[in-house]
């Protein structure tokens, strides 16, 4: 299998899918805190709504080195009613997919342009980290997308239906 990246892409990264998986390796050079990496993403002419800033620069950030894989679960695995939060945890479980941290939201949109996810089939990326609590009190996860905000944060609630379009990040074990 050879492994996928367009022109848009970074330059150490790169994808490939198989059987509606999506397998990714990232070799991340720099951790960064939160606030310097949403900053850059900022002055770089992403777009992220006021209200989930905060979100995203979680009080725990851990810093990544080295080689990451990530396993991205296309919502078109799942049946559309089966398609909530508790049954593709589930089925990441099975996978022994690891639950990431908040940090892989940056590393996504770091390496992954526009077009890169519509190369995929999606439309978002859901990071499914645990859950954390907004400004406005409400249980969070973070996204990436091609539309809208670009960055941005979706409820969390565990019986939620997903999209056929969305796909679902985890941390592999390499």
């Amino acid at each position: 299998m050879s492994y996928l990246a367009s022109a848009n892409t970074a330059k150490n990264c790169g994808w490939y899918e198989e059987n509606g998986v999506i397998k990714i390796r990232i070799i991340v050079t720099s951790g960064g805190n939160g606030k310097k990496r949403l900053k850059s993403l900022i002055n770089e002419g992403f777009r992220i709504r006021k209200c989930d800033k905060k979100t995203l620069i979680p009080v725990h950030f851990k810093k990544s080195l080295g080689l990451v894989g990530i396993t991205v679960l296309k919502g078109n695995l799942f049946a559309d009613e089966d398609r909530t939060g508790i049954n593709i945890r589930r089925e990441a479980k099975k996978r022994k997919l690891v639950v990431p941290s908040i940090e892989l939201v940056y590393l996504l949109r770091e390496n992954f342009s526009d077009e890169d996810i519509a190369a995929m089939g999606l439309w978002w990326i859901v990071v499914m980290h645990r859950p954390v609590v907004d400004a406005n009190g409400n249980s969070v996860i973070v996204d990436v997308g091609r539309a809208s905000c670009n960055i941005g944060t979706s409820f969390a609630c565990p019986d939620r239906h997903w999209d056929r379009n969305t796909g679902f990040a985890f941390i592999e074990k390499i």
